[in-house]
């Protein structure tokens, strides 16, 4: 009797991985340039100065070669293009503790897929400098093809925050954009990328840079134009992801962060319910799960 039970239940379970495979939905994404439907924002980059070292990331920065030249009061910081392979392969190198490790896992509600990650390092950093010119101008150096040497990159003048309107950032974006070389892993291969950043210094308020990765996906799913965006275009993670449908917006009109749902929220899609799994970094799939709700 008792192997009877135990046989009912593995075929219980085999049917419900069956049935739940079956459910599972993959949708290939493709990378566009821009912010397309959504509103952008961004996250401040404070000098790498201000680290001490008690700070639990300090080992995960590389060595800067050099830094631009003809400029005074010279400070330089690096934009994280991929925090959670940034974190995972710096694990796994012995440069963050197990305690950390741990920690940014508990305090980020995060699981890492390992299978979507590199256990070899990957290039997810950009570095860059500032200072000021012989006028006392403010300019900036981005590591454009990300070879650690700042000597090579053009100097050129940010945007200043009190400089301009700011229902205008969308059309600035489009002229200010810098392309910047990375790395990331995609059908479990480390291959070179690039793609816009848009920096500008904000004065008003936080006095530091403060960026964007401008870059947003699309699939389609049963007629349905969809748009995906990752962690508010902070990182390319896709960690936590914004999915939107794409109805009858007219040129340059943006969702309502209302009809903008995230991970575990659900779809309907011609009169079905799709729970969404996340996006899928190494497919570089939208993975959706039809719910019998």
């Amino acid at each position: 009797m008792k192997s009877k039970k135990i046989a009912l239940v593995a075929l219980s379970l085999v049917n419900f991985l069956a049935y739940s495979q079956e459910n599972i939905v993959e949708l290939p994404l493709t990378m566009n340039n821009g912010y397309g439907p959504f509103n952008m924002t961004f996250t401040g980059i404070p000098p790498f100065s201000d680290r001490d070292e008690n700070d639990p990331w300090i080992k995960t920065y590389p060595e800067i070669l050099k830094l631009p030249e003809g400029l005074t009061d010279v400070k330089y910081s690096f934009i994280e293009t991929n925090l959670s392979q940034n974190v995972y392969q710096n694990y796994l190198l012995g440069n963050l503790t197990e305690t950390w490790y741990n920690f940014l896992q508990k305090s980020w509600n995060w699981i890492p897929d390992t299978l979507s990650l590199s256990k070899f390092p990957v290039k997810t950093k950009i570095a860059f400098a500032y200072g000021k010119n012989s006028e006392g101008i403010l300019k900036i150096a981005v590591d454009t093809n990300n070879n650690l040497d700042l000597s090579d990159d053009d100097l050129f003048t940010p945007l200043i925050r009190s400089s301009f309107d700011w229902s205008k950032i969308d059309s600035l974006a489009q002229i200010y954009t810098v392309n910047v070389n990375f790395e990331t892993f995609i059908h479990d291969k480390i291959i070179p990328m690039t793609i816009p950043i848009f920096i500008i210094y904000e004065d008003s308020q936080l006095n530091m840079f403060i960026c964007n990765f401008s870059q947003y996906a699309t699939t389609q799913f049963n007629g349905e134009q969809i748009a995906v965006f990752s962690d508010n275009f902070h990182n390319l993670s896709y960690n936590r992801i914004g999915v939107a449908f794409i109805r009858n917006l007219k040129n340059g009109e943006k969702v309502n962060k209302d009809n903008i749902f995230n991970k575990n929220e659900y779809l309907e899609i011609n009169d079905e319910i799709y729970k969404i799994l996340g996006v899928n970094t190494n497919k570089q799939t939208l993975v959706l799960e039809k719910s019998e709700k």
